[in-house]
């Protein structure tokens, strides 16, 4: 069960468990993020919290034989954020012209209530919860999804096109009924249902 961390250019390190299978995927998947957050372009959003620029360049990974560490910072670094809109389940944090957008949906002592829509702009979302909640992408072409919740999420991509791997629980991955472009979309060791209602989609067990 490798953990990943996410470059937030916050004080909060996120440890993402995923299996063994999923590992070498979830490193590509990640790289061009740990480029942006080295070249200052990351914009992180974490919901319920904070958002913002990373404050500053630098990147370490770990060996294949270790957890890989897309770690901004050697030492917790301050959140030097933008403010955001958080208090409602339609986040509404923009993401700047030129940047990579994170979007983090965790529980850090602040229940997230469903369902949660993934404002536009975003490339990554990160659903890591310790209940079950509704999650709707935003659409995006290109975008990732990285699913790590042990307790399972229903999540629906919106459209768009990109790529989904599901690590853990028992999740539920659908689709858009009309319009949507092409996914991968990876299945965890969970009891996992896809719908593949549009798109030319490819489902990797």
């Amino acid at each position: 069960m490798p953990d990943v961390s996410i470059p937030s250019g916050t004080s909060l390190n996120l440890e993402l468990s995923f299996p063994n299978s999923d590992y070498q995927l979830v490193q590509q998947l990640l790289q061009p993020l740990a480029t942006d957050s080295q070249n200052g372009t990351e914009f992180f959003t974490l919901f319920p919290g904070q958002s913002g620029d990373p404050p500053g360049p630098g990147m370490s990974a770990g060996s294949d034989n270790s957890p890989l560490s897309f770690s901004p910072f050697g030492f917790p670094f301050p959140f030097g954020g933008n403010g955001g809109d958080y208090g409602n389940h339609h986040p509404g944090s923009t993401v700047p012209p030129g940047d990579i957008g994170v979007f983090a949906i965790v529980e850090t002592g602040q229940a997230v209530t469903s369902p949660v829509d993934v404002p536009r702009g975003y490339t990554y979302t990160i659903i890591d919860t310790t209940h079950h909640i509704d999650v709707t992408g935003n659409g995006g072409n290109g975008d990732v999804t990285l699913i790590t919740s042990t307790v399972g999420v229903d999540f629906n991509t919106g459209g768009g096109s990109g790529t989904v791997v599901a690590g853990y629980g028992n999740n539920e991955i659908s689709t858009s009924l009309f319009g949507s472009g092409d996914y991968l979309i990876v299945t965890g060791p969970g009891n996992d249902t896809i719908n593949a209602f549009s798109g030319n989609d490819t489902i990797s067990p």
